[in-house]
């Protein structure tokens, strides 16, 4: 079974509800999705909030709403956790 594959299973589980298959797509992602929200941090934020911060509210979201997640293709399920932590970020931001 090639990664993708596996990928893509693990996706159509942690839709289904499974919890497990989403906590090992978080673990999957997080190096990828870390140094993104590292890039998006704004410098005047980085003493108020962490990247770390911004995660942990991505993945809490991200297990909110994963049921309601439609793939389009095989990179869906990371861009649109990208974009959760993009809309966290742009929360956190607005609301210090």
């Amino acid at each position: 079974m090639s990664a993708d594959h596996a990928e893509q299973e693990l996706v159509a589980n942690a839709i289904s509800g499974d919890q497990l298959a989403l906590e090992r797509l978080l673990l999957i992602h997080y190096a990828e999705l870390a140094r993104h929200v590292a890039e998006k941090l704004p410098r005047w934020l980085q003493g108020v909030v962490s990247v770390e911060d911004i995660l942990q509210e991505t993945f809490i979201q991200a297990f909110c709403d994963v049921g309601n997640f439609q793939p389009l293709s095989d990179a869906s399920f990371s861009a649109w956790l990208r974009a959760v932590a993009e809309n966290r970020l742009r929360d956190t931001s607005k609301a210090l």
